[in-house]
């Protein structure tokens, strides 16, 4: 069952590198999770502003650091993986005008490297979440139902 999510996000890693151009790149965070964010204050209260820290900063496609967002808020997307995943890239892909599909395939690549990270350092429960949830992406977003 496990392989299966590590071959998948192989497979979606070599066709992100198919697809992107690297004159289309841009500076990425590089790690930009909720983490890594802050609010700047300001004087204008309707005006808010938020600066990232702890960059690792690489040049990417635009949906690399939207792909980290696809594996944030877990206990949302324990509840329906696929429908939760399916909207919130859609949403994101709205916000920002990048492809929903280059965002869900960075978020599957998120969220597989990211578990086993999380299971190598001795966060096994936490890893196996977020392996789950790609199981369930796997699967389901391949069908686009929703």
């Amino acid at each position: 069952m496990k392989k299966s999510i590590v071959d998948k996000s192989l497979s979606y890693l070599e066709n992100r590198l198919r697809v992107s151009k690297l004159q289309n790149g841009v500076l990425v965070q590089g790690d930009a999770h909720n983490g890594n964010i802050l609010q700047v204050e300001r004087s204008f209260e309707s005006e808010r502003m938020f600066k990232f820290i702890d960059p690792d900063g690489l040049i990417a496609e635009p949906a690399y650091d939207l792909g980290v967002l696809m594996r944030e808020w877990v206990y949302e997307l324990v509840v329906n993986p696929v429908e939760i995943g399916y909207k919130r890239s859609i949403f994101l892909g709205e916000l920002t005008n990048v492809e929903p599909m280059s965002i869900r395939e960075w978020g599957y690549i998120q969220a597989v490297a990211t578990g086993l990270l999380l299971i190598k350092i001795g966060k096994k429960p936490q890893g196996m979440q977020l392996l789950d949830i790609a199981f369930e992406w796997n699967y389901g977003f391949q069908n686009e139902t929703y």
